[in-house]
C-alpha cells in the first residue's frame, strides 16, 4: 500500500553527486560556481565569493547588517547639508521648475534641455553644466 508511505523531501538519507563523485550528506547541493557540495547551501553570493550555507549564514547576516548601517549612517551624514542647501536654493531663487540659466534644482541642468542643446549642434554650454 504506497498510500501510506511518507516522503521526505529532501531525503534524510545520503545521496551521490554527480560532478563530484562523492557520497553527499543529507541536505546538501552542488554549486556550480564553486563547483562543491555545501551541506544546507542557501545560495552562491558573489560579494562575499562563497557559497551561503550552514557554515556562514551568521557571516552573511552580519555582512548585509553592517552594510546596511554603513549606508545609514552615509544617509545621516549628508542628510543636513543636503537640506541646508535646498533652503539656500529656495531663498535666494525661489521654487521654480525653471531659472534663469536653465537649471532646476540644486542648479543642475534638466535632460530636456541638455538634449535640446546637443541636437541643434550648439553643444552643452558651459556655464549650464
Amino acid at each position: 500500500d504506497t498510500g501510506s508511505m511518507i516522503y521526505y523531501h529532501p531525503s534524510p538519507l545520503p545521496s551521490f553527486c554527480n560532478k563530484c563523485q562523492i557520497i553527499r550528506p543529507p541536505r546538501s547541493h552542488h554549486c556550480g560556481v564553486c563547483n562543491r557540495c555545501v551541506l544546507q547551501m542557501d545560495h552562491h553570493c558573489p560579494w562575499v565569493n562563497n557559497c551561503i550555507g550552514l557554515g556562514n549564514y551568521r557571516t552573511f547576516a552580519l555582512a548585509v547588517f553592517y552594510l546596511v548601517l554603513g549606508c545609514l549612517y552615509g544617509v545621516m551624514l549628508l542628510v543636513v547639508p543636503f537640506i541646508e542647501t535646498l533652503g539656500n536654493q529656495f531663498r535666494k531663487h525661489g521654487v521654480r521648475l525653471y531659472y534663469r540659466n536653465m537649471t532646476g534644482l540644486l542648479d543642475i541642468p534638466h535632460l530636456p534641455v541638455l538634449w535640446n542643446q546637443w541636437k541643434h549642434g550648439d553643444g552643452i554650454e558651459e556655464d549650464i553644466v
